[in-house]
C-alpha cells in the first residue's frame, strides 16, 4: 500500500484483517510517509515508523526491512 495507512483509524484492526488475509509467506509493503515529512500537511499526518512496526508485529507479522529515506 502506498500513501494509504495514515488514514485507516483503526490500524492493529487492519493489520489484524491482512494477517487473516495474506497467503502464508505473502508480503505486504507498506509505503508511507512520517509526520512531519509532508511541508504542504499538518504535522500530525503521517505514519510514525515506529508505530507500523509495533501494530503490525503485534498482529504477527515480520518485519523483513526497513527503509527510512
Amino acid at each position: 500500500m502506498r500513501n494509504v495507512l495514515h488514514h485507516i483509524d483503526d490500524w492493529r484492526a487492519y493489520a489484524d484483517d491482512l494477517r487473516r488475509t495474506v497467503r502464508p509467506g505473502g508480503i505486504v509493503a507498506i509505503i508511507d510517509f512520517a509526520p512531519g515529512a509532508m511541508f504542504l500537511l499538518a504535522r500530525d499526518r503521517g505514519a510514525p515508523p515506529d508505530r507500523v512496526i509495533e501494530t503490525f508485529t503485534a498482529a504477527g507479522f515480520r518485519i523483513e526491512r526497513r527503509v527510512d529515506d
